[in-house]
């Protein structure tokens, strides 16, 4: 029986000490299981999902990777600095960038009454080139201004392989944002 009790207590012990565990356990919503972020070494992320974040921020250097479960579908949230700024990536397994996020965006509840739909005509030609360079094939049928942290941003909104896509970009054409997928 003592044996029985060490052996018992080395287990939980050992089980209890892992640490690459979930931050938080599973959740079953709606028939749809959701996982929170795991963080895993850069090695255990797919060779397709490393290149795509890689091409989606060229030239970052990732040193932190995650993995979840959302609506039924792994994903990578890649994390890395380029230039100074924090980029994250988020992508699928086998290489589709699903969000690129770039500086310091730990707020996303942005108090949009500052937002303003403005005619396509009048998104400056850089900018729409760099939002469209960002996401071939995308068709845009709206667009914003807004100001995000005091800076004022355009966020253009399309569509891309029958997907909803909306892409912000800052005043000098960088891509700060890429969303798919998301309706409002």
């Amino acid at each position: 029986m003592i044996r029985l009790t060490a052996l018992l207590s080395s287990w939980i012990l050992l089980v209890g000490c892992q640490t690459s565990e979930p931050e938080q356990s599973s959740l079953e919503t709606g028939g749809l299981t959701t996982t929170d972020e795991e963080v895993i070494p850069l090695d255990e992320v797919p060779t397709a999902a490393l290149a795509a974040a890689e091409k989606a921020v060229p030239g970052v250097t990732f040193d932190r990777a995650e993995r979840e479960t959302e609506e039924g579908r792994v994903v990578y949230g890649l994390e890395g600095t380029l230039d100074g700024v924090r980029h994250e990536v988020e992508v699928t397994a086998d290489g589709d960038v699903i969000e690129v996020e770039s500086g310091d965006e730990e707020d996303d509840d942005d108090d949009e009454d500052d937002e303003e739909e403005i005619a396509l005509e009048d998104v400056p030609a850089d900018i729409l080139a760099a939002a469209e360079a960002a996401v071939p094939g995308v068709v845009f049928s709206k667009a914003y201004t807004e100001t995000e942290d005091g800076q004022k941003v355009y966020e253009l909104v399309g569509e891309a392989d029958g997907e909803r896509v909306e892409v912000e970009v800052s005043t000098d054409a960088k891509v700060l944002e890429i969303e798919r997928g998301e309706d409002d």
